[in-house]
This record gives structure tokens, C-alpha cells and sequence, in this order.
């Protein structure tokens, strides 16, 4: 097509394109769902984002990692055996599972570009900041609790940063801002553990981009940067009363960690677990434990929702992947996949989000990373050079 004496040119935008943002639209509509609207769009765009990871991922088995076979074939077995004995999964439950599975292969089979990822955090985070403006109390944007701001953002930010890596992307100092915005909301949400991980992210992704893609004139300027956010960070963990004073997060101090009801929760389900082996093989029945039941069952922490959901079995498989995944990740150079990881497993700990519920396809995808990535980069590539 030729205009003014100069070819115009459109990138043709193919299927796989397409297909890459569906993961992000499930995202979005996850959020939608969790102010409070319809659940409609969830699930449509649940159905929508599987559909091709499993078809691609099961249909043509040749696509599937050995790895992948295992992890997700012990996922939907152990799950289906909990459903059968113990009682925590529905069979609504069982089959969001699955549709999770596909989720995340769609998500390995088809990577998201920088743009879907950047469209997916700052849609979030833009949520957010209106709602900060506008002096919305953090309690009445989320159904169902505030805690979950810092999980939607950490979600959000992991389309961004992995896009940047799956395309070889040069991280630039500018990719610090989302990590930032998910640390400034995180505060303003008040949940310690989102704090907390959302301070990690900010700090390992400026480290990060210091010693591994800045250079220059560049690296002066940042040493200030991250010397004022470690800084920050040190304030924030040391001095407390400081904190309450400025920011109202009275319950640093009050209860700091050792104090915090979420500690009796997870005893009672250890409790739980110990009186049986079938309990401790399967998972313990939480519908027999009150202070759990009372929650609707969220035990409000991913991992010991793992065991609950799936079993001993699947959670060491989990963790014996994930440290794979970790190790390879940062031998390869994927050092902002590593970073998600680490730090949404920290979050993980105080919520649950990741084991049968929303942020479980992400969870999948950076644990199964490593198997897929030489499938979209050349391996013969230097990376960050």
C-alpha cells in the first residue's frame, strides 16, 4: 500500500496474536468478577483462554513436555481422588482445575507479547490508582478482601515481566515503574503480605536491572535509585511505629507476624492432617475444621491449600519443580521469571490464590517455564548480551 510516495506498512496480526490475549482478558475479567459484577465474563473467558492450550497441549501430545505430562496429570488425578474420599474439591472445583491446566498452556504454547502484557498491568493498576484518587476505602473495591489488591497487581505484573524475557526484550529503567506502582498500591491496600512481597518485587527487579541490562551513565543513576528503595524497604521492616504514625498500618506493630490469626488457622489444619494418613496422603477434610469452615474453607494460604486440594503427593512434586524451575531460570538468565516466582510464592503464603483458584495458571506457567521456552527463543541464543 503506498501513501505520499511511502509504502505504509501493517503487521499482520496472526492467530497466535489473537490467541496470547486471551490469558490477559481472563485476567481482566478476573478483576471485574472480584469488585463485585458478574462472574459471567470469568468464566467465558476461562473456557475461552483453555480451549487452545488444551486442544494444542492434548491433542497434539507431541506439544507436551514429559514434565508437563507429569505435573498436570498428578494435578487433575490427586485432585479428582480428593473430590472421590475427602470432600474440599467439587466437582465445579475439579473442573475449574482443568480449565486452569489449559490456562496456562495456552500461556506456554502461545507467550504473550510486551504489549498484551503492558496492557494487562496497567488496566489493573489504572483500577487501582482511580480508586486510590478518588479516596475509595480498600475494603468496600474487592468483594471479598483487601488483602487481594497486592495478589491482582503481583498477577498483573507477571504478563509485563515475562513478556519483556520470552521476546529478549532489553529491560529498561522505565520497567521499574511497575513494580514500583505494585509496592506504593500495596501500602495503600494495608495487607502485610502484600507489602512485603510487593517491597521484594521492587527491590529484586531494580537490583536486577542494575547489575544485568543497565550500563553506563545509566548504572549512576540507579545506584541512588535503589539505595533510596532499599532504604525504604529497611524503614518499612525495622521501624514500625515510624510507619504507623505515617502510613496507619497499626498492626505491624500490634501483631506483627507471630500474632496474626493465620497462624491458629494454619495449626488447626496441621492439627487436622496429623490424625490420619489418609488425611495427611489426601488432605485433611476442612469442612471438619471450625476456624476453616467459618472462611468458607480458605485456609489463607495457597500452599497449605495445595495439600488441602490435592494432597502430599502434588505439593512435593510442586515444591521439587518449582526449585528446578528457579535454578534454571537464573542459569539462563531468566531472571525476572525467577523473581516472579519467588515473589508470588511469597505472597502465596498469607493468601490463597494459586492452587485451584485464579492465580493458578500463572503458577503452572513458571513452573513449567523452563521446559517450554526453547520453543519460542533459539537456542543458540545469546541472551542479554
Amino acid at each position: 500500500m503506498q501513501l505520499n510516495g511511502s509504502e505504509l506498512r501493517i503487521k499482520k496480526v496472526s492467530m497466535s496474536d489473537l490467541i496470547g490475549w486471551l490469558p490477559v482478558l481472563f485476567c481482566l475479567a478476573n478483576l471485574y468478577r472480584m469488585t463485585g459484577h458478574s462472574a459471567a465474563p470469568y468464566v467465558l473467558t476461562a473456557v475461552a483462554a483453555a480451549v487452545p492450550g488444551l486442544y494444542k497441549g492434548l491433542v497434539y501430545k507431541w506439544k507436551m513436555s514429559k514434565p508437563a505430562v507429569l505435573i498436570l496429570g498428578v494435578f487433575f488425578i490427586t485432585g479428582y481422588i480428593n473430590y472421590l474420599f475427602i470432600g474440599n474439591l467439587l466437582l465445579t472445583d475439579v473442573a475449574l482445575e482443568v480449565l486452569f491446566i489449559g490456562i496456562a498452556l495456552t500461556m506456554l504454547l502461545y507467550p504473550s507479547t510486551f504489549i498484551q502484557g503492558a496492557a494487562c498491568f496497567y488496566a489493573t493498576a489504572a483500577f487501582f490508582l482511580f480508586a486510590y484518587a478518588t479516596g475509595r476505602n480498600t475494603l468496600l473495591i474487592l468483594e471479598s478482601s483487601r488483602n487481594y489488591i497486592s495478589v491482582l497487581l503481583i498477577l498483573s505484573v507477571f504478563f509485563y515481566y515475562s513478556a519483556i524475557e520470552n521476546a529478549n526484550r532489553r529491560m529498561g529503567m522505565i520497567d521499574l515503574i511497575p513494580a514500583a506502582i505494585c509496592f506504593f498500591l500495596s501500602i495503600w491496600a494495608y495487607g502485610r503480605g502484600g507489602i512485603l512481597s510487593c517491597a521484594l518485587l521492587l527491590a529484586l527487579a531494580g537490583i536486577c536491572w542494575l547489575l544485568n541490562y543497565s550500563d553506563g551513565d545509566d548504572r549512576k543513576k540507579a545506584v541512588v535509585m535503589i539505595l533510596v528503595v532499599v532504604a525504604l524497604a529497611a524503614l518499612l521492616l525495622t521501624n514500625l511505629s515510624l510507619v504507623d504514625r505515617f502510613m496507619n498500618l497499626g498492626k505491624w506493630s500490634q501483631k506483627g507476624a507471630s500474632g496474626s490469626d493465620r497462624f491458629f488457622i494454619w495449626g488447626s489444619y496441621l492439627s487436622k492432617a496429623a490424625e490420619s494418613f489418609v488425611y495427611m496422603l489426601f488432605g485433611a477434610p476442612l469442612e471438619q475444621i471450625p476456624v476453616i469452615a467459618g472462611f468458607g474453607g480458605n485456609t489463607h494460604n495457597s500452599f497449605i491449600q495445595l495439600h488441602a486440594f490435592n494432597g502430599l503427593i502434588t505439593f512435593v512434586l510442586f515444591f521439587v519443580y518449582a526449585a528446578k524451575a528457579f535454578f534454571s531460570e537464573t542459569r539462563n538468565k531468566y531472571y525476572l521469571h525467577a523473581i516472579l516466582l519467588v515473589v508470588i510464592m511469597l505472597r502465596g503464603m498469607t493468601d490463597k490464590f494459586i492452587f485451584g483458584q485464579y492465580g493458578m495458571p500463572v503458577m503452572i506457567y513458571l513452573v513449567l517455564h523452563p521446559y517450554y521456552e526453547r520453543r519460542y527463543l533459539n537456542e543458540g541464543e545469546v541472551r542479554h548480551a
